[in-house]
């Protein structure tokens, strides 16, 4: 009787179990099926993570070569333009200068030649201010024959005897007193030709007012 027990209920309890084995299977497939995920899930966010540092400092490495190399770029710059400009300033300075002393000579000349004291005087005198204005410079006197060279200086020749047709490339300047040409200017080039011209005017102006004090002393 009890095998009959047993065999009738043997189908209920296989149902019985079998039913608990799938749902034993089920819940492990979720559990494994969540922890799958879960690991999926953090192996996503760490690899995103970790890709996300390689950008970073790819980026910040990038952006460091960048601004050092700007900054290169930025100082080379910098300094040629402060080597250039330093350079124009001081040619500029030095054009300043070179102005200024001429104007000095220039506004001193005939103070000098006035002070002079005899016509030698005043025409080595001329020859002396005119250096800066001429590589070498030349006087000529009147003479019977017409201007014959009286001094020079510098390293240039000058002809015994000059005209003005005869000048050429020579910068020539006559000396006139009362209309009468006394003397004669000369510089070979290069020659400033308006420093020069203001240094001969004053020349004349000298020897004008030269004879004319001799004259007066003589009355």
């Amino acid at each position: 009787m009890v095998d009959r027990i047993l065999e009738s209920l043997t189908p209920a309890l296989a149902a019985e179990l079998d039913a608990a084995m799938r749902e034993a299977e089920q819940r492990l497939e979720e559990q494994f099926q969540q922890k799958l995920d879960s690991a999926v899930a953090e192996a996503l966010h760490a690899a995103r993570a970790e890709a996300a540092k390689e950008i970073a400092d790819e980026l910040q490495e990038q952006f460091s070569r960048t601004l050092q190399q700007t900054a290169d770029e930025l100082k080379a710059k910098f300094d040629d333009e402060f080597k250039t400009a330093s350079a124009a300033w001081s040619a500029e300075r030095a054009s300043l200068v070179e102005e200024r002393d001429r104007l000095r000579v220039l506004a001193d000349a005939q103070h000098q030649m006035r002070e002079c004291k005899s016509q030698p005087e005043i025409l080595n005198r001329f020859l002396t201010l005119a250096e800066p204005f001429a590589s070498s410079a030349a006087v000529y006197i009147m003479k019977a024959d017409g201007l014959a060279l009286w001094k020079s200086c510098g390293g240039d020749a000058f002809p015994n005897v000059i005209s003005q047709n005869s000048a050429g490339t020579l910068y020539f300047k006559p000396v006139a007193v009362r209309q009468r040409t006394v003397a004669a200017v000369c510089a070979a080039a290069p020659y400033q030709a308006e420093p020069l011209d203001f240094l001969a005017e004053s020349l004349e102006r000298s020897i004008e007012t030269f004879g004319l004090m001799r004259l007066q002393a003589a009355r």
